[in-house]
């Protein structure tokens, strides 16, 4: 049976030695096993060393996966919630909030917060909603599916801690979806002229009350997945020729993140020490080559999306600003990118 295990660790990244291996001091701890014995899945980390944590889905008479949500804190696991079909949490705030969506007794996903209970059946009691991120002064954001000039799109809302809810629509008549949100309150959202912003998106940060286009204005399509901190962005760019490309925006510089020419990626976490973690695929699904030459800057976004092969073997990379772009051992240079 699979063990989910924390480590506690020196950084295995050196800060001042070109990205050198240091040596690295593990502590490793099984996070145990759901109550029912199942094995748990953890999904996120706080500061706090608190972990977001799932239990392995048990069968439901009806033969459906029931998911169990949890919260771990040394040693000790707290119940949050279950959900049907579907894993219940997607977010953990530095203050230990959970947040995410369930379905339980109906086909509809309800958004909900351990401090704000199942809100989503609450004020949007026949439409799904989605909580997507949570931040230690307990403000959600994510998205919830709205009737826009007769068409049912996603619109991507903010809710207060104490339950006052505002709509961000960077594109009027779109649709938008909130996928992050950082303790001083910025919120990534992903909109576009689409029902559901994806096809056609541009990422978006509302901060202090104002929408920035990622990238700058006239940026192409970027769908931003990761926040940092101080409100750095990373997520996926569409180029010209129709490749995803993973992305860093920092500083108002769009950075090009693509690992090789021959291969597609995306990024899916980032801090504010410039260390972005991604995925990425070669040409047919296949494994990255290891072999390449660093990566041109990206062109002007393209007109549609083609995201990598899901069920396929992804090859990892990091990148870090002592090693420029680590990917499978290799340290091309980190491009700024014109989209």
């Amino acid at each position: 049976m699979e063990a989910a295990l924390k480590l506690n660790s020196n950084p295995p990244v050196g800060a001042g030695d070109g990205g050198a291996e240091a040596p690295a001091a593990y502590t490793l701890t099984d996070l145990g096993a759901a109550p029912d014995s199942a094995p748990l899945l953890p999904v996120a980390l706080n500061d706090a060393g608190q972990a977001a944590v799932h239990g392995h889905p048990a069968r439901r008479a009806d033969g459906e996966d029931l998911f169990s949500g949890f919260l771990w804190q040394d040693g000790l696991l707290r119940f949050a919630a279950a959900s049907a079909g579907r894993p219940p949490v997607a977010a953990l705030g530095g203050s230990g909030l959970l947040a995410g969506h369930r379905r339980m007794h109906t086909p509809v996903m309800r958004a909900w917060a351990s401090h704000l209970g199942v809100f989503g059946a609450e004020r949007w009691r026949a439409t799904e909603s989605c909580a997507a991120g949570v931040n230690a002064a307990g403000e959600v954001a994510g998205y919830v599916v709205a009737d826009v000039n007769g068409v049912a799109r996603r619109r991507a809302f903010w809710i207060s801690a104490g339950g006052v809810v505002q709509f961000l629509d960077p594109v009027p008549g779109g649709g938008a979806q909130a996928v992050a949100i950082n303790d001083r309150g910025d919120v990534l959202v992903n909109a576009g002229n689409s029902a559901v912003a994806d096809m056609d998106s541009r990422a978006w940060l509302w901060q202090d009350g104002r929408f920035h286009q990622v990238g700058g204005p006239g940026a192409g399509r970027l769908w931003g997945t990761a926040l940092t901190a101080e409100g750095r962005v990373a997520g996926r760019a569409l180029t010209l020729s129709g490749q995803l490309h993973a992305f860093l925006w920092a500083d108002g510089v769009l950075h090009d993140l693509n690992p090789d020419p021959d291969c597609e990626s995306e990024a899916l976490a980032a801090n504010d020490h410039g260390v972005v973690v991604g995925r990425c695929v070669g040409p047919g699904g296949s494994d990255p080559p290891s072999g390449g030459r660093a990566p041109a800057a990206c062109a002007t976004c393209g007109t549609s999306c083609r995201r990598p092969r899901a069920g396929v073997s992804r090859a990892r990379w990091r990148s870090t600003p002592e090693a420029g772009l680590r990917a499978w051992a290799r340290k091309p240079a980190v491009r700024a990118a014109s989209c």
